[in-house]
C-alpha cells in the first residue's frame, strides 16, 4: 500500500494512476490531479529525508598507520 502525498488517500501500487520521480525517489499518486499539484509544489508534499544512523562510511573515517 502506498500513500498519496498530496491527498493522503491510500491505494495499491498497482492502481495509482500516476508516478513521479522527485530527488531520486518514485512518488505514487491516485489522481493526475494530485500528480500536478505535487509538481507545482514537490517540498511542501515530499517528506524530509533523515540523516543515516550508524557509523560513516569508511572513506570518510580514513585509517590511522601504525607506527
Amino acid at each position: 500500500m502506498k500513500k498519496d502525498p498530496v491527498c493522503g488517500a491510500a491505494f495499491d501500487v498497482r492502481e495509482a494512476t500516476t508516478v513521479y520521480r522527485y530527488r531520486d525517489h518514485y512518488h505514487y499518486f491516485c489522481s493526475l490531479r494530485c500528480r500536478e499539484a505535487f509538481e507545482q509544489a514537490p517540498r511542501r508534499f515530499a517528506p524530509a529525508r533523515r540523516a543515516r544512523r550508524g557509523r560513516p562510511p569508511k572513506r570518510i573515517l580514513g585509517r590511522r598507520k601504525a607506527a
